[in-house]
Formats: C-alpha cells, sequence, structure tokens
C-alpha cells in the first residue's frame, strides 16, 4: 500500500474522525474532546486519510468499551525539523482497560482483550492491526497503557512533512454531490453492529433505503426476495465473506457453475433460484475492508466487485464512489 501525501490541516482532519463518530458516542452519553499542543503545527503533509483512520479506529474502539466518561484525543510534537515533524497522538477513555497479560498482543490481527469483555462489547477485531501497520507505513509506532476497569490509553507517533498552511486548498463540501444521487436501495453487508449503525446512518441522511445483512449467507437470502440498487459488503464476515459472496453472485448472473468451495456453502435449492433471479443482470457491488495491507484492492476486482473502499469510511470518498456509479436525479 502506497501513501497519499499532501498538505492538510491537522485540526480538520482529527474533527473529521471524531464527527463520524459523534452520534455513537452521544447514543452512550460519552463526551469527546480534543487537545493540541500550541507548539503542534497547524499545517502537515502527510496521508490524512490513513492518519485520520488511525485516530477513526482508537475512537471507534474506545466508544465501544465505554459506558461513561470522556474520550480525551490530545496531540504533542514529538520532533520538529527542517523538513520532517513527528507528532504523538493519544486517545484515553474511561472504559473497561486491557489486562496486564494481554497488552502486549493487543495490536496482533484478531486479537481480544479477555473474552468476557469480547462477549460484551465486542472484539477490536482486525482494528487495532491496522492501525499498527499504518502507523510503520508512516515511519511511527503505537503503543498502549491501560489499567484493567479503569481505562485505557492507546498512543501513537507519525511523521509527516513540513508545509504551511498557505499550500493548503481546502476541499469543497461533497454533500451538494451525494445528494444529486437519486434515492437508492442499498443492501448493507457487515457483521459489525457499530458500523452497520455508521453507515445506514450516513447513507439515510440522504434518503437512500439501507437493508441489512450480517454475512453473506443472509445477504443472498434477502437478494432472493428483493431488488437493490447497490450491495455495500464487508470483506471480512463469518459464514460467508464479501469475495466469495461476489464469486457467487456474478456466477449467478453469467450462468455459471459454482466452484466447489463456494457450491458447499449452499443448498442446491438457492443456488438454483438465485440463478434464475440473478441471470443476465449485473449487479453493483461495492466492497469495504479495513485491511491495509497491499494487494487487497485486486483481490476485491479479481472476485468481481465493482469499487472498493476503505474502512471506517469517509462520507467525501463515499460521495466521489457513488457518483461515479449511480444516475443522479
Amino acid at each position: 500500500m502506497e501513501l497519499d501525501e499532501h498538505p492538510f490541516l491537522l485540526a480538520d482532519a482529527i474533527e473529521a474522525a471524531m464527527r463520524t463518530v459523534s452520534i455513537l458516542s452521544k447514543e452512550k452519553g460519552l463526551e469527546i474532546t480534543l487537545e493540541i499542543a500550541p507548539n503542534v503545527p497547524v499545517a502537515v503533509a502527510g496521508d490524512s486519510l490513513r492518519f485520520r483512520q488511525i485516530i477513526l479506529n482508537l475512537l471507534s474502539n474506545a466508544i465501544k468499551f465505554s459506558e461513561k466518561g470522556i474520550i480525551r484525543i490530545k496531540v504533542t510534537l514529538e520532533h520538529a525539523g527542517l523538513e520532517t515533524t513527528t507528532l504523538r497522538v493519544s486517545v484515553t477513555d474511561q472504559g473497561v482497560g486491557i489486562k496486564e497479560d494481554k497488552i502486549s498482543s493487543i495490536f496482533s490481527a484478531f486479537s481480544q482483550a479477555d473474552s468476557s469483555v469480547s462477549r460484551k462489547f465486542g472484539g477490536t477485531g482486525l482494528g487495532l492491526a491496522i492501525c499498527r501497520q499504518l502507523c510503520e507505513l508512516m515511519d511511527g509506532t503505537i503503543s498502549a497503557e491501560s489499567e484493567y476497569k479503569k481505562g485505557s490509553t492507546f498512543s501513537f507517533t507519525v511523521m509527516f512533512g513540513a508545509t504551511s498552511q498557505e499550500n493548503i486548498t481546502r476541499k469543497k463540501s461533497t454533500n451538494s454531490e451525494i445528494m444529486r444521487i437519486r434515492p437508492i436501495r442499498v443492501l448493507l453487508v457487515e457483521d459489525n453492529a457499530a458500523n452497520r449503525f455508521l453507515i445506514r446512518v450516513v447513507l439515510e441522511k440522504f434518503k437512500h433505503e439501507v437493508i441489512e445483512a450480517v454475512d453473506g449467507i443472509e445477504a443472498l437470502h434477502i437478494m432472493l426476495e428483493d431488488q437493490f440498487d447497490l450491495i455495500l459488503s464487508d470483506v471480512q464476515m463469518p459464514k460467508l465473506d464479501g469475495y466469495r459472496l461476489t464469486k457467487i453472485i456474478r456466477a449467478c448472473e453469467e450462468g455459471k457453475e459454482l466452484d466447489p468451495d463456494l457450491a458447499d456453502k449452499l443448498d442446491n435449492d438457492l443456488i438454483s433460484k438465485l440463478r434464475q433471479k440473478l441471470h443476465g443482470k449485473h449487479r453493483l457491488v461495492i466492497s469495504m475492508t479495513a485491511n491495509a495491507m497491499s494487494g487487497d484492492k485486486e483481490k476485491c476486482f479479481t472476485a468481481g466487485m465493482d469499487d472498493y473502499l476503505t474502512k471506517p469510511l469517509n462520507q467525501e470518498e463515499l460521495a466521489v464512489t457513488l457518483n461515479r456509479w449511480l444516475p443522479t436525479e
């Protein structure tokens, strides 16, 4: 994966992440605060999307594992050079915390801090592993400190290029773009309830109708009974992931036999009905993935997906993608 480096306003990127999770935090009565040290540059040069993704993943976890209190974001200057700036960002919550013996493995893919906590709140999934990869990509590190049942602080460093505020051209809001798209029916396939809620809020804000499925198997049964303009699917799901879901859809559209490993996931009656329902038409499938590893985009396209979005979803990215594929009013 390559970085898309450009000048951006630091506070804008952080506040965009805060706005994305604001509904979830308010639902739980949580307050999110931001403190930026006076000596931190207003503008930096780097990949604002990846930077925002790290913060959004940490905020999402902080909200998920907190039932009360304040979530604090703090930004300090770690090092300032002539051409580069290293910043430290910390996200502190008053949530359930992490047991000491689990902290060392918390940044591994699908590591769970505690089985009882995961049953109650849900696991961290790939989120923290993705954060670690992104930090390393930006010449930084990430660490965690926690007191069990009292809260956690996740702290990361990233290196940015030096720039000036004058070099930044603010992007115009894309709200008018997404509002030009006629209302559509979306099948949202996502196993994480919090992610489904956030995506639904954004889509319904612009009058789109959203039907939810928690995995690929449920999505196929829903598709058998209903029509959709867009299938927006996560790639990592239990039972049937987004890659295999898309391969099944494409095979049925083209009247082809399913690969044995795909056919084994479905009963013959469902396959037959799907082939009759889907044959001869092309359904728009856009994938969502939190994976930051190279080759992900190619894997999505190989599976037959039409386009690709990186999670956590950014409203601007979503607007541009929908405009590219869907008719406007």
